[in-house]
């Protein structure tokens, strides 16, 4: 502990609590309003206003994010004074939220980025901060994701300071909306919430979702998805449930691609609801549905006029060759298969199964039980779809176009919390039944990603706190590149933002590149050929061998290179490529005449 205060004390890391504080007392002046005038409860009304700020800065971002960030705060403060009478009213819940943000807040601060993923996330929200717009064709996000949905970074901006970017806001971004969603859960529940319930539902959320502490959009994208199973099944008996059902699924399709499946597996339900039952589609639910189609329409009319390429390779109805046809009706038969033998799919069914003996008790529930088989099936249709979309034409794309664990966790984990929001509602539930399914539930899959580890490693390391050896780990490894890399690079990567920089480092894992980039930003980081030359064992994935030809090739579209780990290796093959000798951290510039790279001054 005397470590952790340590930490907080000697980086001065309070003012940025403070802000995060103030953003939170911001969002509850929102909350204000909707208690005001919907009457809803503290907690319900917290969460739907968190998703609604998220909204409002997904429009203020086309025009400035930064304004866009103040103008929401400035109001939501406003809210809050003249609605001051109601903090008296709400001392308990702002006293439990405040309570679990500060230590959220607290760990966030010694958090950081182990994964692939996180890393990008982490340049998503270094642009947005840097710049307050979203990424263009100069941004180093065009060499990696584009694809992405903004709604993460947007969130982990909103807790940010402009033009003082840490990571510890991205993750106590994440924690504060995974806390609102555990909080509507209790307050929903809090009538016959006991304590087993609570335990459960903290560590599955923690273990099924890969922790707390992760910048991954799968563990948000799963428990939206399941504010949204949630709410769609109420709003078919209640119909008092469609703004938190509108807004969880457009919060569905700006945190994640893949949130669009979602999107259209809910209307494909409804169409058929409509068609063959006595359900009726209200104007403002077709509205809801509408702006959510438009959130996706406003994206990619963005990406057009940004000019990046189609993320798309070929149409799945365009290439009827023999060679595709055979690829399409492999993945398909693949697929089929793993429905009725991946461990994650069967889990799927398990909780099906386990939602259908809940709902049984609760007969208008039970009705709405298709509704949810229907979306659940309609989202392996589509999904299926969707990434058979993304099969290259040469026939080498789409590995793995069948396992999507990542997409099917979320799935898990929605169906996990509609289980623990539906249960403890059937009145002829018996507790001992209640308790067996619920402990079988936590142990179908302690993690969908590192189930092999020991499952109370997992619950210390994932659930209550960030792996704090891993965070000393990469840390060392940062302080190592930093090292590597000349004082110059940083000025002129600063000076000139989008300039393309390709990095040398010899013997890769990959994972250096990952550092560079984020160390670097905004320069524009070569996606490929980090290490080059003859591979140094089997298996190695890093490491290319090309001629010197295409090392010229590629040396025009990267005018800078940087020798952050150069050996024998690269020099007998490329040598002949500089004017001189390389050297390790250096930075060379390409001269186009000589065909050479030669040292960088600035």
């Amino acid at each position: 502990m005397s470590e952790h205060l340590m930490f907080l004390i000697k980086d001065y890391h309070f003012y940025l609590q403070a802000f995060w504080f103030l953003v939170i007392f911001s969002l509850i002046g929102f909350s204000f309003v909707l208690i005001e005038f919907k009457r809803y409860k503290f907690f319900k009304a917290f969460l739907i206003a968190l998703l609604f700020v998220i909204n409002l800065l997904f429009w203020g971002t086309f025009f400035n994010y930064f304004y866009t960030q103040i103008l929401i705060i400035f109001l939501g403060l406003c809210f809050l004074v003249y609605y001051g009478n109601l903090l008296n009213k709400f001392k308990e819940q702002i006293f439990i939220l405040f309570s679990i943000s500060l230590w959220f807040s607290s760990l966030s601060l010694q958090s950081y980025p182990f994964s692939w993923d996180e890393f990008f996330w982490i340049l998503f929200d270094m642009q947005i901060n840097e710049y307050s717009e979203y990424w263009s064709l100069k941004s180093p996000i065009f060499t990696s994701h584009v694809r992405y949905m903004p709604g993460p970074t947007l969130l982990h901006n909103f807790m940010g300071i402009k033009g003082d970017f840490k990571i510890a806001s991205s993750f106590f971004a994440n924690t504060v909306l995974i806390t609102s969603i555990f909080l509507w859960l209790v307050e929903e529940l809090q009538d016959r919430f006991k304590l087993k319930y609570l335990l459960i539902l903290f560590f599955g959320i923690g273990l099924i979702s890969l922790g707390i502490f992760t910048l991954y959009a799968d563990a948000l994208l799963g428990l939206l998805l399941g504010l949204a199973i949630i709410s769609g099944i109420q709003y078919l008996n209640h119909k008092d449930t469609l703004l938190i059902l509108i807004l969880s699924m457009s919060a569905c399709i700006l945190f994640k691609e893949t949130g669009v499946i979602i999107l259209l597996s809910m209307v494909l339900v409804l169409g058929i609801a409509v068609m063959y039952s006595k359900f009726k589609l209200s104007y403002r639910l077709i509205l809801g549905l509408a702006y959510c189609f438009l959130i996706i329409i406003a994206w990619n009319i963005n990406l057009k006029l940004q000019k990046f390429p189609s993320i798309n390779y070929i149409s799945l109805f365009s290439n009827n060759s023999d060679i595709m046809v055979t690829h399409y009706l492999a993945t398909i038969m693949d697929f089929l298969g793993k429905l009725v033998s991946d461990f994650q799919i069967l889990e799927i069914w398990l909780l099906l199964g386990l939602l259908a003996f809940v709902l049984q008790y609760q007969r208008k529930l039970f009705t709405s039980f298709l509704f949810l088989s229907s979306i659940v099936f309609s989202f392996f249709a589509l999904h299926l779809l969707s990434w058979m979309y993304l099969i290259n034409p040469d026939g080498k794309g789409g590995s793995g176009v069948t396992d999507m664990h990542r997409y099917f966790s979320s799935l898990v984990l929605a169906l996990f919390i509609s289980l623990i929001y539906f249960t403890p509602k059937a009145n002829k539930f018996s507790k001992y039944s209640s308790i067996i399914v619920f402990i079988f539930v936590l142990f179908i899959n302690p993690n969908g990603f590192r189930s092999l580890e020991n499952f109370w490693h997992v619950i210390s390391t994932n659930t209550i706190s960030p792996n704090f050896e891993e965070v000393k780990r990469i840390k060392r490894e940062i302080d190592s590149i930093k090292s590597r890399i000349p004082e110059i690079t940083y000025t002129y990567c600063k000076e000139n933002p989008g300039t393309k920089v390709w990095i040398v480092y010899q013997e890769s894992q990959g994972f250096e590149r990952l550092l560079t980039g984020h160390l670097l930003f905004p320069c524009q980081i070569s996606n490929g050929l980090f290490s080059i030359g003859k591979k140094y064992y089997d298996g190695d994935i890093w490491t290319n061998l090309i001629s010197n030809s295409d090392f010229s090739g590629f040396a025009k579209d990267y005018p800078l290179l940087l020798t952050l780990k150069i050996d024998n290796n690269f020099n007998s093959n490329y040598r002949s490529n500089f004017s001189r000798e390389p050297e390790e951290g250096n930075l060379y510039t390409y001269d186009l005449n000589t065909k050479k790279y030669s040292l960088f001054l600035y």
